[in-house]
């Protein structure tokens, strides 16, 4: 148990040690000759990646079989929220400078703008509902919302590719990070349908 909260303790504290970085470089002039766009890219792909590594741990427990990493996936999933948040900020604050009918225009008309809005809105419910009077008063609803990080992550991939002018059918852009991730995401979801997972359970009892 103390292993375990000592785990989820050390998470909450690493998540946001690439904000800090982020941070200290864009106050000493160190990011790119354009930091606000720098900023604004690293903290969207940092998002994409703490969501994708949040999917990752059920996967890695049953590969492993080492139940506390469990305890890793709250604070990771929360992190692709912050993150998101902080991207979205950045953009509003820092970019349009809180220009909401700039903001609009863009938003109408540029479709990465709200399939990244509709991700960011699927990690706040999936973060909200992350506390646990929430997790407790839903009950076994509360499984059935977390499925929505499906849906989010994929969103997130599509916003990327779009706002990184990237093209997955002729694999042309910037699509290096683009398609890693969604390598990664494809593999992570297979190995939670059931037929897979109870495979792998078998094969870790054979082994034993």
């Amino acid at each position: 148990m103390k292993r375990t909260h000592v785990l989820a303790k050390t998470a909450n504290l690493l998540i946001w040690l690439p904000a800090l970085v982020i941070l200290v470089l864009f106050l000493a002039d160190g990011l790119s000759f354009n930091p606000i766009s720098t900023a604004l890219h690293w903290m969207g792909r940092f998002a994409a990646g703490f969501f994708v590594l949040s999917l990752a741990v059920t996967p890695l427990v049953t590969l492993t079989g080492v139940s506390s990493l469990a305890v890793l996936r709250r604070p990771l999933g929360l992190a692709a929220f912050y993150y998101a948040g902080l991207h979205f900020l950045i953009y509003l604050a820092l970019d349009l400078n809180f220009n909401m009918a700039m903001f609009w225009r863009l938003f109408t008309r540029q479709p990465y703008i709200w399939l990244g809005s509709g991700a960011l809105l699927i990690l706040l419910v999936l973060g909200f509902t992350a506390l646990k009077p929430v997790m407790r008063k839903m009950g076994k609803r509360w499984k059935v919302l977390q499925r929505l990080a499906y849906i989010g992550i994929f969103l997130v991939l599509i916003h990327y590719a779009m706002a990184r002018k990237g093209n997955l059918f002729t694999l042309q852009g910037d699509i290096t990070v683009l398609l890693s991730m969604l390598v990664i995401t494809l593999v992570l979801l297979a190995l939670r349908l059931p037929f897979i997972r109870k495979g792998i359970l078998r094969l870790r009892k054979v082994s034993r």
